[in-house]
């Protein structure tokens, strides 16, 4: 296999693969101690996906759109503290999702999204304080946004670099507790197709900078908020299939979002 070649370089820095015609499988352990940019997505290859075992140089590592099945394996958050973009998606994934994400503490874009992951979403994965976006939608996550104590998991404070957010088509329920105040910067949200009951948090006007809002397709009920007229950038709003009520009140709310663009309404 041409490679396993590839992968005795001992000083290569960069290797991109991407969107070619490649398949086969991966050796289990890859030692490529130098390299820093790994990127195989767009391609054929089956198998678990393949584990940089000792990289510690490794700032990008891109799988995605592949045939890779079996579990996620997050070992590499251990060898590689300097990873700060890791996609995965779009391959054929399962098993529960694994805690050891909150090890890779320069994470930055965490992409999982479109396979076949299950479970609950470990509470480690909420104090990446450096992580941008993550896109966990199109799996089977189940539970509530983290621990079982109370309605608003004190990890979720810890997300304060958070811009882009997705969950969507999951299973996740419960009522939508996550910590707006400390997500001040978020600009896309994304809690669509999962089974979120409750009304829609007052606390998401305070994400002021929030453009993209889908919370359609969920068992939610009540007005929208009247804070939600703080929303000045929000241009994308989707509420449909819930059970909210008043939609008088609702336009009137929503006709003082200035750059509302696109509303898909309950």
């Amino acid at each position: 296999m041409v490679l396993s070649k590839l992968f005795s370089l001992s000083n290569l820095e960069v290797l991109d693969l991407r969107f070619n015609n490649l398949s086969g499988g991966f050796p289990a352990n890859i030692q490529l101690p130098s390299i820093n940019f790994f990127d195989i997505s767009g391609n054929g290859f089956n198998g678990n996906h393949p584990i940089l075992s000792e990289s510690p140089n490794l700032t990008t590592y891109n799988a995605s759109f592949n045939l890779l099945y079996g579990g996620i394996n997050t070992s590499m958050c251990n060898t590689s503290p300097r990873i700060q973009s890791m996609d995965l998606s779009m391959n054929m994934l399962s098993g529960e999702f694994p805690s050891g994400f909150g090890n890779c503490s320069s994470l930055q874009h965490l992409c999982v999204g479109s396979n076949k992951v299950s479970g609950e979403l470990p509470d480690d994965l909420f104090t990446l304080t450096s992580l941008k976006q993550l896109f966990i939608q199109d799996n089977n996550i189940t539970g509530i946004l983290g621990d079982r104590t109370g309605p608003l998991p004190p990890s979720l404070s810890m997300l304060p670099s958070i811009r882009f957010l997705s969950l969507r088509n999951n299973s996740l329920n419960g009522p939508i507790s996550l910590n707006f105040t400390s997500m001040g910067g978020l600009n896309s949200l994304d809690l669509g197709s999962n089974q979120f009951t409750g009304p829609i948090p007052d606390g998401i006007s305070n994400c002021v900078g929030l453009k993209t809002l889908n919370l359609a397709r969920n068992g939610l009920h009540g007005e929208i908020p009247e804070s939600f007229k703080r929303l000045q950038s929000l241009s994308y709003l989707s509420l449909s299939n819930n059970s909210l009520t008043s939609i008088s009140s609702a336009l009137a709310v929503l006709q003082q979002c200035k750059n509302l663009s696109s509303l898909v309404s309950p």
